[in-house]
């Protein structure tokens, strides 16, 4: 894969990173801070696969400073998330929810505050980025593939998986960010299923979602109704994760849409 073809998919990515920073810091909207941490995890995909390719990559440095940025944007959506999640359990604590609003409004602030840092921040690492950029092997994608999928199924064979749910979905999402890079072929005969992929990521991220609040509430005061919702709800993702996750291999990969037409044909 040439330089030209990885400076058009990080160009895209960066643009709408610089696009949702920019909204976010002049209108606050909730939106904006998601999709700003989306694009920023795109971007983060292209530095694992690019030091999965050449481990002396100087990617990783360059984008420290960027990730600072993600987790302090981290902390106002995951305080934006809990109030989200007292909707779904019929959750109404005026004192918790007022102490949610605090802390967004005043990291908010602070994020605002930093604007012109932070926008110097992602132009510079944006600007690193490209001379860092080597042609990569078509190869390598294939290896990144099977790493990547293979240290995901090692993650849902233990028995005791769920502590380790949230890693599995970096794994996947970076197998889907990297394909809309590549392609999703594996090999001749077989590519990645991008929608059961897409379809399993949602749902350890639905429960990750939820859980972070579930230790967030944990200690406090609420009525037993929504506690009991909030749990239900967890243990009904995770059921729904275990019966997707198994057979996670076999489901992840499938005939390749060219082997498929020959198949056919015939």
């Amino acid at each position: 894969m040439n330089k030209r073809k990885q400076k058009e998919f990080l160009e895209d990515r960066w643009k709408m990173l610089q696009q949702h920073f920019d909204q976010f810091c002049q209108h606050q909207n909730p939106v904006d801070i998601h999709q700003m941490r989306v694009f920023t995890k795109k971007i983060h995909s292209f530095v694992k696969f690019h030091s999965h390719a050449f481990p002396d990559s100087d990617l990783v440095r360059i984008f420290k400073p960027v990730r600072e940025i993600f987790k302090h944007a981290g902390v106002i959506r995951e305080a934006q998330i809990h109030l989200l999640n007292f909707e779904i359990v019929g959750l109404a604590n005026g004192k918790l929810q007022n102490r949610l609003e605090n802390l967004i409004q005043k990291e908010t602030d602070k994020f605002v505050q930093k604007e012109k840092k932070y926008r110097k921040i992602l132009q510079k690492a944006e600007e690193d980025f490209y001379k860092e950029l080597t042609p990569i092997p078509i190869s390598h994608s294939k290896r990144f593939y099977k790493d990547y999928i293979l240290d995901t199924q090692l993650i849902f064979n233990k028995k005791k998986y769920i502590p380790h749910l949230h890693d599995s979905r970096k794994n996947l999402k970076s197998i889907l960010h990297i394909s809309e890079l590549t392609g999703n072929g594996v090999s001749q005969k077989k590519e990645v299923n991008v929608e059961y992929l897409g379809g399993l990521t949602e749902k350890i991220g639905n429960w990750h979602d939820l859980h972070q609040t579930q230790l967030w509430l944990k200690g406090k005061k609420i009525d037993g109704f929504s506690r009991n919702t909030l749990y239900q709800n967890i243990v009904d993702i995770l059921i729904q994760i275990d019966t997707s996750k198994d057979g996670f291999k076999e489901k992840i990969l499938r005939v390749s849409s060219t082997e498929s037409q020959i198949v056919q044909e015939q």
